[in-house]
């Protein structure tokens, strides 16, 4: 049975993901901290996935975490689960990371398939906010966004600006690491679509 460690100082939040991944086949592990994160790599080393919060107690991070246990273990696979931003420079390769508050079926998803592409899932799916206006209302009838439209639906709902401002910062977040993720990964599917069509047209002819 494969094992998962999750790693999250609040408890309701870990035993949710823990009682998700238990129902879900997997032998779960769990830390409150950084450091006692790190202690489960010398007691139990055949970890098979990491699910970690970012910000923890203590000098040690959700970073540092998936770089030892990804350190001692190339194959490991790793899900960040936070309310900080995203940093794709500190991500360990291959690893999804889901913005608090997390769906569960998202992060199950990627555990059990541990594919890449599931973060384009993770960037559209892990908030559930409500839009802070009447989108329907600031797009013309070609489909574009009417900035007088928005101008006008701000006038009447002045009290959606703090919203829509964040929804602005999401997006643009979002966005970001939709293109980080298919800047890293083109190449890659590229290379395969080319293999497969090579493949198929040597066994037409």
């Amino acid at each position: 049975m494969a094992i998962a460690l999750v790693v999250e100082d609040e408890w309701l939040v870990r035993m949710e993901i823990a009682e998700a991944l238990d129902a879900a086949g997997w032998t779960v592990l769990e830390a409150s901290t950084g450091e006692a994160g790190l202690a489960m790599l010398d007691h139990h080393p055949a970890v098979d996935l990491v699910v970690s919060d970012i910000r923890l107690p203590g000098p040690v991070t959700g970073w540092d975490v998936a770089d030892a246990f990804r350190a001692a273990n190339a194959d490991i696979a790793v899900i960040y689960c936070s309310g900080n931003p995203c940093d794709p420079k500190r991500q360990v390769t291959d690893s999804v990371f889901l913005s608090k508050p997390c769906r569960i079926d998202v992060l199950l998803e990627a555990a059990a398939y541990g594919i890449p592409a599931i973060a384009i899932r993770a960037i559209s799916d892990s908030v559930d906010d409500d839009l802070p206006l009447d989108m329907n209302r600031i797009f013309t009838d070609e489909g574009q966004v009417s900035i007088p439209r928005v101008l006008g639906q701000v006038a009447l709902h002045p009290t959606s600006v703090p919203e829509l401002v964040r929804l602005g910062q999401n997006s643009k977040t979002a966005a970001e690491a939709l293109a980080n993720f298919l800047d890293k990964y083109i190449t890659l599917v590229s290379g395969r679509f080319q293999t497969l069509e090579r493949r198929t047209g040597a066994a037409a002819s």
